[in-house]
C-alpha cells in the first residue's frame, strides 16, 4: 500500500485465506473481499469512480505518480496471479469470460489472459478430448 509518500506491506491474517476456493484465495479476490468493500466502500470497481486499475506494466512509479499528485489518496501494489492459482481456477471450472477493469484487446489483463491455458494428458483426464489430440504448438490469440 502506497500511502503519504511511503511504503506499507499489509499482511491477512491466515484466517481470512479461503481453503478450498481457488479464487476467494486469489490475492485481487482477498483485496477486494477484505479491505476494498468494507473498508473503501466500493462494492463495484467496474462502476465505481473512486478506484481504478494500473497494469503492472506501468510499474509502481505510476502508482506513486498517481498518489502523489492528488489523483488518488491511496495505492494497493498486488502480486501476480501465480500459475498454481490459475490452474485451480481453471481446475475448479470457473468462467473467465469477464475482463478485469482496464482490459483492452491491446493490453489484455491477468483475468482475460486467464483463458488461454493449454490443457495436456497429465491435466486433462480425457486424453481423447480434441485439444490434445494437436501436433503442434497451440496458437493463443486475445479475445
Amino acid at each position: 500500500m502506497f500511502l503519504g509518500g511511503r511504503w506499507y506491506r499489509l499482511k491477512l491474517m491466515a484466517d481470512f485465506v479461503p481453503e478450498k476456493d481457488p479464487i476467494g484465495r486469489l490475492p485481487i479476490t482477498l483485496a477486494t473481499r477484505n479491505l476494498i468493500e468494507p473498508i473503501l466502500g466500493i462494492t463495484d470497481p467496474r462502476t465505481d469512480k473512486r478506484i481504478d486499475f494500473v497494469g503492472g506494466g506501468r510499474g509502481l512509479g505510476e502508482l506513486e505518480r498517481r498518489v502523489n499528485s492528488g489523483e488518488m489518496a491511496v495505492a494497493f501494489a498486488l502480486y501476480p496471479t501465480s500459475m498454481d492459482d490459475l490452474m485451480a481456477v481453471a481446475d475448479a471450472g470457473a468462467s473467465c469470460h469477464r475482463s478485469r477493469p482496464g482490459s483492452s484487446p491491446s493490453s489484455p489483463t491477468a483475468w482475460s489472459a486467464m483463458c488461454w491455458i493449454r490443457f495436456t494428458p497429465s491435466r486433462h483426464r480425457d486424453e481423447e478430448h480434441p485439444a490434445n489430440a494437436s501436433a503442434g504448438p497451440t496458437a493463443a490469440g486475445r479475445r
